[in-house]
């Protein structure tokens, strides 16, 4: 008995059932803190989860829930659970995500065996494991120089899309318990015992959404108790699936946390790039598809054979910093439709040669905006890059 778990909810009760079940029946859960943003839920509601006929099982008597009556933001609301419970290692989780199994035990391992006190598992985009989400891009002041530099200069470009790729690979190719600079607070467990040293906050409440988790994984780094990715702990993170606030989106949100933390962290010192583009496609050759109904993408013969690997990439920027990835082979394969009838006539009117297409539970969950794929081989570099739109 040693984790309480904490979940802010903002209207994503949705998932929730979902989790608690992944949670119940892990003996080293003491409770499980649910603040509920939102106002939207109610015990009953929670009970309700536990008793479907299709799907039951016990947790309700570890559900403690909090109704602060207002929003406060991620990190005030795990601030506000961290001070009910006295377990040493809190689990931060956000609703949208589900555990695959043994995540929790190769989290406590870890963190119990190296002594870490912010640990972090691997996410999946989706329940099959196809893509492979990117490790938490961070920011500095490097970091936010390089990309504004990407936007108009090909070298820049190329030399920052190379280190990022190189990250991601690393960051899946370890077997190992390795030192991850910045860790995502989707999942994270952490030492209570560090994280509230000298009656501390956990997160640094200016921060209203976003970047908290940037925040507390420099102070793990700046104190010398660097986070570790646990790599075989895994989990699935729908991401995104929340609404906006409606006095603010997350976008908005997140600019306003970017500047906290540049604020917090670098001061005055700014830069500035007089050549920036305005155009962040510059002297990029990208086909545009404009609005998508169906994720599907067709293959050139030339790019199916290669004595490399070939990845199917997804991003929202066209540098590509950070994105997600599978294997193509995965999504050449039979990939369950509902409304298959609808896709095969975009096939039959678009598509006559190899083609792949996007799982229906990934495309159903994206939420609306403009997107860029590209297939990139190992050994070739960048082969086509598309550029589309969900509504």
């Amino acid at each position: 008995m040693s984790i309480t778990s904490i979940i802010i909810n903002y209207y994503n009760s949705k998932y929730l059932k979902g989790l608690l079940k992944d949670l119940s029946g892990h003996a080293e859960i003491d409770k499980v803190i649910i603040v509920d943003n939102s106002g939207e839920l109610y015990p009953e509601l929670l009970t309700s989860f536990s008793k479907s006929n299709t799907d039951s099982f016990n947790l309700t008597p570890k559900i403690e829930l909090l109704a602060p009556g207002k929003n406060l933001g991620f990190g005030a609301g795990v601030n506000l659970a961290s001070r009910m419970t006295d377990s040493p290692f809190l689990l931060v989780i956000n609703p949208d995500v589900r555990l695959l199994p043994m995540c929790i035990e190769e989290l406590l391992l870890t963190a119990r065996t190296h002594g870490s006190v912010l640990t972090g598992p691997r996410f999946f985009w989706d329940e099959y494991k196809m893509f492979r989400l990117p490790p938490s891009q961070g920011t500095s002041l490097w970091l936010d120089f390089a990309l504004a530099a990407s936007s108009f200069n090909p070298l820049d470009r190329q030399h920052l899309s190379f280190y990022w790729q190189i990250r991601h690979q690393r960051f899946w190719e370890m077997q190992s318990p390795f030192i991850e600079i910045f860790i995502s607070g989707a999942l994270l467990l952490m030492d209570r015992k560090w994280a509230m040293k000298g009656e501390r906050d956990i997160f640094d409440e200016q921060f209203f959404l976003y970047y908290e988790d940037n925040d507390i994984s420099l102070r793990a780094m700046e104190e010398g108790v660097p986070p570790l990715c646990a790599p075989r702990a895994e989990a699935v993170h729908f991401y995104n699936q929340a609404p906006d606030d409606p006095e603010m989106t997350k976008f908005q949100h997140m600019e306003n946390s970017r500047r906290t933390f540049a604020q917090k962290h670098y001061g005055d010192l700014t830069f500035t790039l007089n050549n920036k583009s305005d155009d962040p496609c510059h002297n990029l050759d990208i086909e545009d598809l404009g609005l998508l109904h169906v994720p599907i993408f067709n293959l050139d013969s030339k790019y199916t054979v290669s004595s490399g690997e070939i990845f199917f990439e997804i991003s929202v920027n066209p540098i590509f910093i950070p994105f997600a990835q599978a294997d193509i082979i995965n999504l050449k394969q039979n990939i369950p439709w509902n409304h298959l009838d609808r896709m095969e006539v975009d096939l039959e009117k678009k598509y006559t040669g190899d083609y792949m297409l996007i799982p229906e539970n990934i495309w159903k969950r994206l939420a609306d905006g403009v997107y860029f794929s590209r297939l990139r081989d190992s050994i070739k570099g960048t082969l086509k890059i598309w550029k589309w739109e969900k509504q």
